[in-house]
């Protein structure tokens, strides 16, 4: 059985977090979402991630 990788999702536009999350979470990933910077940083220190990072 294979682990399961954790992608962050990071961007102040709420529309392109949940269509990214919900395209990542079809296609099997574990999807954590932030809406800025300090949230980002907090998610990275709990958890091992693959990373995402989304600028406008």
């Amino acid at each position: 059985m294979s682990e399961v990788s954790t992608i962050l999702v990071v961007d102040d536009d709420q529309s392109i977090v949940e269509l990214l999350r919900d395209f990542l979470e079809c296609e099997s990933f574990r999807v954590i979402t932030a809406c800025d910077t300090v949230q980002a940083w907090a998610c990275l220190i709990r958890v091992p991630f693959i990373v995402l990072f989304l600028t406008s």
